[in-house]
């Protein structure tokens, strides 16, 4: 499942949002299906999603969008083991 870039943008400072968020990530961890959020730009936004309960981000905080072929390259260093 994705959040979409809408419910991002905003989310420091929009406590509905928040609540939202807060929810689906409530909802896809007890039926085991992960959730990445979508059109993080910000630091804020980031520690704010991971605080949420959010473990998976994509956007220009990472990376600006890349190619395929340089995928792979930027994330193998950056994977984590588990």
């Amino acid at each position: 499942m994705i959040f979409d870039r809408s419910f991002i943008t905003d989310i420091a400072g929009d406590r509905q949002d928040q609540a939202i968020i807060k929810a689906i990530i409530d909802l896809t961890k007890s039926l085991e299906i992960p959730i990445v959020a979508e059109g993080v730009e910000t630091w804020g936004q980031g520690q704010l999603l991971q605080h949420l309960g959010c473990k998976a981000i994509q956007g220009y905080l990472l990376t600006e969008p890349l190619p395929y072929s340089q995928v792979i390259h930027w994330s193998i260093p950056r994977m984590r083991l588990r």
